[in-house]
């Protein structure tokens, strides 16, 4: 039995998910009627964090839950590039990728999508691939870290 427009809702969900070591964008649209589409990350596993409007590309990275300092926010999902494969990216991909210790790496998102502050709340920890919390952030809070660390050898 379909149902009623009255009680329910169309979510769309976007993501990336790793495959065969690819990056396939995902984007689900789900006929709901019980979940919020705040339920429907959550049941994907996106629920820490979610993508909003930001300054990066449009987008920025919001908090879905409060964050106490020192805990996980990003994991990220990084794919290594040979220079050949940078260079055949297009140019709206280029601007997620960057360089440490001599490897160029694409992000996925979320992590591509946080955005870059000279008093940020996460702090990158390059060597295991996430952001993670220097002070408590607030659920709805917007992800912030210095993307200056980025870039190094």
């Amino acid at each position: 039995m379909p149902c009623p427009s009255s009680v329910c809702s169309m979510a769309e969900i976007s993501f990336v998910k790793r495959l065969n070591q690819r990056f396939l964008p995902i984007r689900l649209k789900v006929l709901t009627s019980s979940m919020t589409p705040s339920q429907i990350t959550a049941k994907l596993g996106m629920s820490d964090v979610i993508i909003g409007k930001g300054n990066l590309a449009g987008k920025g990275v919001y908090a879905n839950r409060d964050f106490k300092a020192g805990e996980i926010v990003i994991q990220y999902h990084l794919k290594s590039l040979t220079e050949e494969e940078f260079q055949n990216l297009p140019e709206s991909e280029k601007e997620f990728t960057h360089i440490y210790r001599g490897v160029i790496r694409l992000y996925s998102g979320p992590e591509r999508y946080v955005n870059h502050s000279a008093n940020p709340n996460t702090s990158q920890d390059l060597e295991n691939g996430r952001d993670v919390a220097l002070r408590d952030i607030k659920k709805g809070g917007v992800i912030t870290t210095d993307a200056t660390k980025d870039d190094s050898n």
